[in-house]
């Protein structure tokens, strides 16, 4: 899947580090041109977006770099910081890509990153400011856990790397500040994985909410369901708010085109008791705009079931509505010990080769670090889904309706 395309003339967008946003004085259209009905702009048109770009000192990095002179390289040289699960994932990722080598693996647990390095020739390090001096770097990626971004990014930044980060991008705003102006001092770009951004379902729903395919969009829900095993590996260091709905938040805020104003949360602690984590939370978000959006997340599906997780999503307006389900993705194996359904779509291995959107996600890094592309997710996007986790996590805590911090 190429990178998604602007769905609006050039006169109707302004483009920088806080990403592609509406230019309200801009004649309200269809994204090809065509004017909408009744002249109504399209879905989540504010001009706060204006506001959010002047936070960040990255903006006018990216405003500038973006269409000017990249990195004119034949292989991208990447060094991986985490080889732990998803670091594993982005590994596999990059070895499907002709133009980029994972030069160089960093983890504590020196194992780990050896067994990550091995295919491709690279070094493996137990210490990633060592990879950073000793390596001939243009990039890194940072698969480390949330708590561990912030050093992570900035040490890269100041190094002059190129960046990608997993999602969260942070665990404060704070850190996404300051991750953010990193990057905006040392003129390197960064770009956040959230994932939803290039799965193509989620994407192509996203562009239908724009365009106002579905008219005025009133509510908007997602489910967000994983196994207990991933609360297993995961739990010691993050929660399931910041795990599995962050990427629901960002996909709704991303659709809307404006982000929530206050959130209502309540969780759920009933199964994982050894873990003191929380097994789900559902998260209620209120917008300036009138929309109202329900995300529910939880990590306590059984190991043993039939799948894996049990992502939906849908979105009501005044013309239609839009459904996405993604349980079942046209691949069921049925056999002794129970009905199975494969990934096809996030890391699937074809062909010997791992494809889907793990994959494209790096396609498209590989296009930003170029300077051929402006990043699809932002710094102050990302944040803007972190601040909404955080406002979660307070609510939950204190049982009120709680601000969503700018």
């Amino acid at each position: 899947m190429p990178p998604i395309a602007d769905q609006k003339p050039r006169d109707a967008v302004i483009r920088g580090a806080a990403g592609i946003f509406w230019n309200p004085r801009a004649k309200a259209n269809d994204g090809r041109g065509k004017p909408l009905p009744n002249g109504r702009q399209p879905q989540g048109c504010h001009s706060e977006r204006s506001e959010e770009s002047r936070r960040y000192p990255v903006a006018s990095v990216f405003a500038a770099n973006a269409t000017g002179k990249g990195l004119n390289m034949s292989t991208v040289r990447i060094g991986l910081i985490g080889a732990g699960y998803i670091g594993a994932v982005h590994a596999r990722a990059l070895g499907a890509l002709k133009d980029a080598t994972l030069a160089a693996v960093a983890d504590p647990q020196q194992d780990r990153a050896r067994a990550l390095a091995a295919p491709t020739g690279g070094n493996a390090y137990a210490d990633y400011r060592e990879m950073i001096a000793r390596e001939k770097l243009d990039a890194v990626i940072v698969a480390t856990p949330d708590n561990a971004h912030r050093d992570a990014c900035i040490d890269a930044a100041k190094a002059g790397l190129h960046i990608f980060v997993e999602k969260p991008l942070a665990t404060s705003l704070a850190d996404c500040d300051a991750i953010a102006a990193a990057a905006g001092d040392s003129r390197v770009r960064l770009l956040v994985g959230h994932t939803l951004r290039w799965e193509p379902r989620y994407a192509l729903a996203q562009e239908a909410i724009r365009r106002g395919d579905i008219g005025t969009v009133s509510y908007v829900y997602a489910r967000r369901n994983n196994i207990r095993a991933v609360a297993r590996r995961a739990g010691g260091y993050t929660n399931v708010a910041r795990f599995l709905a962050v990427h629901d938040i960002d996909w709704i805020q991303w659709s809307l085109g404006e982000r929530a104003s206050r959130v209502f949360a309540r969780t759920s602690s009933r199964v994982l008791t050894d873990l003191n984590t929380p097994d789900a939370y559902v998260i209620v978000l209120r917008f300036p705009s009138g929309v109202l959006a329900c995300v529910e997340a939880a990590w306590i599906l059984p190991d043993d079931g039939s799948a894996t997780n049990d992502f939906q999503a849908e979105a009501l307006g005044s013309e239609g509505a839009l459904y996405i389900s993604v349980q079942d993705q046209g691949l069921r194996i049925d056999r002794r010990g129970g009905l199975k359904f494969p990934d096809i779509m996030y890391a699937p291995v074809v062909h010997d080769q791992t494809r889907g959107v793990y994959v494209e996600e790096h396609r498209h890094f590989l296009d930003v670090v170029r300077g051929g592309a402006s990043p699809i997710c932002t710094a102050a996007e990302a944040r803007a889904a972190v601040a909404v986790v955080l406002a979660a996590e307070e609510s939950a805590a204190t049982g009120a309706e709680v601000a969503v911090a700018r």
